[in-house]
């Protein structure tokens, strides 16, 4: 904290010059406001590894597919899966308002976006076998990293489990419809929702029991 010799106040701030006179302060200087770290800041460590993480599993996937020629040009799809991850990360984590309907607009618009996009160019499936599954797999992926990282209010956890259950509903239909040709991705996509709201269920289960309670008056 600084001090003023003319006015004899000691004032919390990083100026040079005391508020009131103008004249020199001395002293080590001190923020009136506290410091309020961003999101980033705080979990800057995690977000590191993450996206050491992801750029390591686009580049392995890359060097996998070229060395693999036979297997076909897959390695697209994980680099537009880590391209989608990194965008409903970020704009859940900036926007901050209802997450989980957040990331589940996005989803959405990426699925009628690709969907439209196979349809314009001869249908193939590719967006009903790949990509929707995936961007399912990862949207549900990012809503358990932003639970961890953004500590969601109790009432968000239940909303969690009601959007990773449209996310694992979503590949079923097409894979019992047949519609899904490549049933691998889709039924992972099951098996990740079905882990994903059981993890829910074991670390939040009280609290959303208590929400339901509150809201329903049982």
């Amino acid at each position: 904290m600084k001090y003023c010799d003319n006015c004899r106040l000691a004032v919390r701030t990083n100026r040079q010059t005391c508020p009131l006179c103008q004249a020199q302060l001395r002293g080590e200087g001190e923020s009136a406001f506290p410091e309020i770290k961003s999101v980033y800041n705080q979990f800057i460590l995690f977000f590191k590894l993450l996206l050491a993480l992801t750029i390591a599993g686009a580049v392995a996937s890359v060097a996998i597919n070229l060395m693999i020629p036979e297997s076909g040009l897959w390695c697209h799809y994980v680099l537009f899966g880590g391209l989608c991850f990194w965008v409903l990360l970020i704009t859940a984590i900036r926007r901050r308002t209802s997450i989980p309907r957040g990331i589940l607009n996005q989803v959405f618009w990426i699925c009628i976006f690709s969907g439209i996009w196979d349809a314009l160019t001869v249908w193939h499936g590719w967006s009903i076998d790949f990509v929707i599954p995936c961007t399912c797999i990862i949207a549900i992926v990012a809503l358990g990293v932003l639970g961890k990282v953004l500590r969601l209010p109790t009432g968000d956890y239940l909303a969690c489990i009601l959007v990773d259950a449209v996310f694992g509903i979503v590949p079923l239909v097409f894979y019992l419809t047949g519609l899904s040709q490549f049933v691998y991705l889709s039924l992972s996509c099951v098996a990740v929702s079905l882990i994903a709201a059981a993890f829910i269920f074991i670390f939040h289960g009280k609290q959303i029991r208590s929400d339901l309670a509150r809201r329903f008056h049982v």
